[in-house]
């Protein structure tokens, strides 16, 4: 269904001439401003120009080739991958600036609901985190540390080092992506969700704490 696909988009353009065989044309819906900066392009480039000529124009314009319209990315492959990539350090930021200055329990529970509240809010773009990383691409591993260091960043709070700091922060970073996924999938079932995942970061909470030698939350 369309709402399915656009859900996680801000515009979007339907290409009349592929899907629903017009000769030409599109449909583009979104915000009042891109609408309207489409409508000054759509007359800079000329309106009533084929879509060659109209890349042509605009390429021309941008200063580019017009094959470089579509070669930028290497195919379908390039462009998930750089999909992403982008999403990956989006989510990394997000997780980072919510644990910035904070620590222990605090750092938890930030952490816990930044990741949520990102996750179900952009589905799409949570399940492009998850889209594995090729060992040599570099980019892509430096885009994961965001996350990875806020991460560390709320293992250390505690004291944990070494494996058991490994195990505490996979163990956290497995906790919220099955929740979150699990919500996703809108088949966790009728009952009170945030008092439900409320629980499960006071778990992870006393969790850690414990494996650290901190006595639990009351």
């Amino acid at each position: 269904p369309v709402m399915a696909l656009t859900r996680d988009v801000d515009d979007a353009s339907c290409c009349l001439s592929k899907a629903l065989s017009c000769p030409v044309g599109s449909v583009l819906v979104g915000s009042k401003a891109v609408i309207s900066a489409a409508g000054r392009w759509r007359k800079m480039v000329g309106g009533g120009m084929r879509p060659a000529g109209s890349l042509a124009a605009g390429a021309e314009r941008l200063g580019v080739r017009s094959p470089s319209l579509y070669s930028h990315v290497d195919g379908l492959p390039g462009l998930r991958r750089a999909l992403a990539h982008a999403c990956t350090v989006e989510f990394g930021e997000v997780l980072r600036d919510a644990v910035l200055g904070r620590s222990d329990e605090d750092a938890v529970r930030s952490f816990s609901h930044a990741y949520r509240s990102w996750a179900t809010t952009f589905p799409g773009r949570y399940d492009l985190t998850l889209t594995p990383i090729d060992p040599d691409d570099a980019e892509r591993r430096d885009g994961a540390r965001l996350a990875l260091g806020a991460i560390q960043a709320v293992i250390r709070g505690f004291g944990l080092e070494d494996a058991e700091a490994v195990k505490a922060g996979r163990s956290l970073r497995a906790a919220m992506d099955g929740f979150t996924r699990l919500e996703n999938l809108d088949v966790m079932g009728r009952g009170d969700h945030d008092a439900e995942f409320g629980f499960l970061v006071d778990l992870l909470v006393d969790g850690i704490r414990s494996a650290a030698g901190i006595p639990a939350t009351s």
